[in-house]
């Protein structure tokens, strides 16, 4: 087999991030996916910035084009009763549904797990929603803000004499995509060893909690509550943290006493090795802990932050350069394990896009571009489910795709 999941048809009845992610995923790894999106604008990602050339366009949003890579287009008004005679006409020969919408829709337009169930009973269902389908928040409205706020990531966000911030971008989707993904494969292999289908509740609410490691069991052991640190790890010491460069930021994160050695090696200072003030500087206090701080950030604004990186790495030094998004596309190491992808669309033509985040010995990626709207309309509800051309285009005119 050509792909792991050639043999799976998932449907994706989602839109914004984590639904659409968790489906691309599975594209990826081989799977037909059939996107499902209202006729006329079709997914609100589509009207997402950013867009191809800054001109707004259905087909040139390239947040839609990098989550819907190698899927099918269909549209649908799920809202009708045809709409819903079609999906479960879909159902009966997917393995997969992937959905968003609120708790309480599907079983208002007779969705539900158990209603679809009945007629695919080895269908797996994967419902993704802001808080999960039961609880007292269940029915609250969220955004990225508000699940870094709710989940408690934000509180030990940020610099200790400020305010909690958010982090950068839209983790706790894509983590939740990447979350619903897997527990999608676990629930397709329990049905390979029992026959069953299930449904999954994922909450983005609970996987952005998630992220907190062992913040919350600190508290749960000792009554300690994770602070504020900035740039640094915990405890903040110059032996973790972030310097300025002539041209950008480097972070170094010593742990051992032989980093810590490289690292006054490399800075010509090797007296510092056997000074008690500085051999050690997670003892160090008061005076000497700032005096090697600025010894160490008076070396680095020596240096280009390229330069930094790989003389640190060198010297066995964890380092890191603090890449931009231009950095990151021309780094010369992703470049040569070719992680990033050229895929062709006909709106926008070759652009780039980032890869799966692994290599594969026997299987191949399915790495394909996204669909233009409705663009599989006749391929899947013509030669799929049997509709005559005359059929569609009375669904058409009646606003049903």
């Amino acid at each position: 087999m050509e792909n792991w999941l050639g043999h799976l048809t998932v449907l994706d009845l989602s839109d914004s991030i984590a639904g659409p992610f968790c489906t691309k995923l599975l594209g990826q790894l081989g799977a037909e996916v059939i996107k499902i999106e209202p006729p006329g604008l079709g997914d609100p990602t589509r009207a997402r910035s950013p867009f191809y050339q800054d001109r707004p366009h259905k087909e040139g949003s390239g947040l839609f084009l990098y989550l819907n890579t190698g899927k099918k287009s269909v549209t649908l008004n799920v809202h009708t009763s045809p709409g819903v005679r079609m999906v479960k006409e879909l159902i009966e020969d997917a393995d997969v549904l992937v959905e968003s919408f609120e708790p309480g829709i599907m079983e208002e337009l007779g969705l539900s797990y158990e209603a679809l169930a009945d007629t695919n009973p080895g269908l797996v269902m994967t419902s993704i929603t802001n808080f999960g389908q039961d609880g007292p928040y269940k029915d609250y409205k969220a955004n990225e803000l508000v699940e870094y706020a709710l989940s408690g990531l934000m509180y030990p966000t940020g610099f200790p004499d400020r305010e909690p911030i958010q982090s950068g971008g839209f983790l706790p989707q894509y983590k939740s995509g990447l979350v619903a993904a897997v527990g999608t494969l676990a629930a397709l292999q329990w049905r390979d060893l029992s026959g069953a289908g299930q449904h999954l509740d994922v909450s983005i609410h609970e996987v952005a909690a998630n992220f907190l490691e062992t913040t919350p069991i600190l508290y749960s052991y000792q009554g300690i509550l994770r602070g504020r640190t900035g740039s640094t790890l915990t405890p903040p010491t110059p032996m973790c943290d972030m310097y300025q460069c002539k041209d950008g930021h480097i972070i170094i994160t010593i742990l051992t006493q032989q980093q810590m050695a490289s690292l006054y090696e490399l800075m010509g200072h090797p007296e510092f090795i056997d000074d008690p003030r500085y051999s050690n500087p997670r003892m160090s206090t008061g005076e000497a802990k700032g005096l090697l701080a600025d010894a160490i950030a008076s070396w680095f604004r020596t240096l280009g932050a390229d330069e930094a990186f790989k003389l640190c790495q060198v010297w066995r030094v964890p380092s890191a350069k603090v890449m931009s998004s231009q950095d990151l596309v021309e780094d010369q190491h992703l470049m040569e394990r070719g992680y990033f992808q050229s895929i062709d669309h006909p709106s926008t033509g070759p652009l780039c896009y980032p890869g799966a985040g692994f290599r594969t010995s026997q299987t191949r990626v399915n790495l394909q571009r996204a669909p233009q709207l409705g663009e599989s309309n006749y391929e899947v509800y013509h030669q799929r489910l049997g509709y005559s051309p005359n059929e569609l285009e009375r669904l058409g005119a009646m606003g049903v795709i």
